[in-house]
């Protein structure tokens, strides 16, 4: 029943202003959940409150990321596939329209990218380019915060040689 209250949500996604968080919210305390199930459900439909078809994403990632939601996220990539699959899906949408976030930074969400990335992104091709974007979002941010940005420009195609030195 929960599963399902959460998927109906999901559907009404795009209805929601960006002021209206008593909806939100409890999605986010649901990705802490001890039922795994419902916490992977409640990263999907936060998913796609964040995702870039959404008007407002930008604002819903601001949310996502204020009432607490980092944390718990990361600890649902430990979890089974499907969880990975929808955490990971609004981790990356986090950092794409909130890279900036210090949360994220001390979440070590970059690192998480690159050690769950390799792997799963191996077996979901179409993440490839969600998860790579990800990471470009946040390495800038990590890059103009420790002041390399100043000391050297940075180019578009050595960022795409080491994505792909990567794997990912």
């Amino acid at each position: 029943m929960q599963i399902a209250a959460i998927r109906a949500i999901g559907c009404l996604a795009r209805t929601f202003p960006a002021r209206e968080t008593r909806v939100v919210e409890p999605l986010i305390e649901l990705l802490g959940h001890r039922d795994q199930e419902i916490g992977a459900e409640a990263a999907g439909v936060l998913g796609k409150f964040a995702c870039s078809d959404n008007f407002l994403c930008v604002e819903h990632s601001k949310t996502i990321i204020k009432f607490g939601g980092v944390d718990p996220l990361v600890r649902l990539l430990r979890g089974n596939e499907k969880a990975m699959l929808n955490g990971l899906v609004l981790l990356c949408y986090l950092a794409i329209h909130v890279g900036k976030s210090d949360e994220l930074k001390q979440a070590g969400v970059l690192n998480v990218f690159q050690e769950v990335g390799r792997g799963f992104v191996g077996q979901h091709p179409e993440l490839k380019e969600l998860v790579t974007q990800a990471i470009y979002h946040l390495s800038i941010f990590h890059q103009s915060h420790s002041g390399l940005l100043a000391q050297r420009p940075f180019r578009s195609d050595e960022w795409l040689v080491c994505v792909n030195e990567e794997g990912f």
